[in-house]
Formats: C-alpha cells, sequence, structure tokens
C-alpha cells in the first residue's frame, strides 16, 4: 500500500510559503536584532565610504590650494627680484652718469677736489625745497688758514 501511495502521491515542490508560523519569542528578538545589526553595518560602511570621498576630496584640494599658493609665491618672489634689479640698475645707471657729469665739469673747469665739493655742497643748499633747514656738515677741504694780523 504505501508503494501505491507513492504513486499516487509523487510530486515536486518548487516554492513553499508558510503564512502562519509560530517562533518562540526570544528566537523572534534575535533574527530581528539581527536584521537590525546588518542594516546598521550596511549604514556604517556607507558612511565610512562617504567620508572617505570626502576626505580624499579634501586632501586633493588642499593639494591643489598648496600648488596655487606656492605658484603664486614664487611669482611675487620673481617680480620682487626683477623689480628690485631694475631699480639698482636705474640707480647705478644715475649715480654713473652724475659721477660722469661731475668729472667732465671738474675738467672742463679745471677745479681740484676741494673747490667741486664746495661747488656740490652749494648746490644741495641751494636745491633744497623745505622750509627748515639746519645743517651741520663737516667741509671735506682743508681749514683755510687765518691772515696773520
Amino acid at each position: 500500500m504505501k508503494e501505491q501511495f507513492r504513486k499516487l502521491c509523487f510530486s515536486d515542490i518548487i516554492f513553499l510559503q508558510l503564512r502562519s508560523v509560530d517562533l518562540p519569542n526570544a528566537f523572534e528578538t534575535a533574527i530581528q536584532e539581527t536584521e537590525v545589526k546588518k542594516q546598521d553595518i550596511n549604514i556604517a560602511e556607507a558612511e565610512k565610504k562617504k567620508v572617505q570621498v570626502e576626505v580624499q576630496t579634501l586632501i586633493r584640494s588642499a593639494e591643489y590650494q598648496k600648488n596655487v599658493t606656492i605658484n603664486i609665491a614664487e611669482g611675487d618672489a620673481q617680480s620682487i627680484l626683477q623689480n628690485n634689479a631694475a631699480h639698482v640698475e636705474s640707480y647705478l645707471k644715475v649715480q654713473n652718469s652724475q659721477s660722469d657729469a661731475y668729472k667732465s665739469l671738474k675738467t672742463k673747469l679745471n677745479l681740484n677736489n676741494q673747490d667741486l665739493l664746495k661747488m656740490i655742497k652749494t648746490q644741495v643748499i641751494r636745491d633744497y625745497n623745505g622750509s627748515n633747514l639746519a645743517m651741520a656738515i663737516q667741509s671735506p677741504e682743508p681749514a683755510a688758514a687765518t691772515p696773520p694780523k
């Protein structure tokens, strides 16, 4: 009879759905806690990835800003160096021109060094435009001999 029953009741079960399962409360609570923890883990991993991306973005931004700052500083430094070199060159040209002019003047007027220095001192005093002038300039020329009495 068992053999007949097997022939009559043979079937393949493809899908099984339990509509009502009564599990012990502790077991159901454990299953719920497990699912909640799995969700917490997924949330934490997603938050970790988000923070890692934010940190990498901040690092790249800082590196870019560092390069920008270095380039600006190097450009400013080069600008200052070039500007100073131009001022020095200009100053040297003015001083050399003035020296050549005094040399030429000394030669044309047949002046000695003391006479040239007196003339330069007189020009400095003459060209001063300020309202107050106090001078204590020691004359480079030797003191004139006082005439005998």
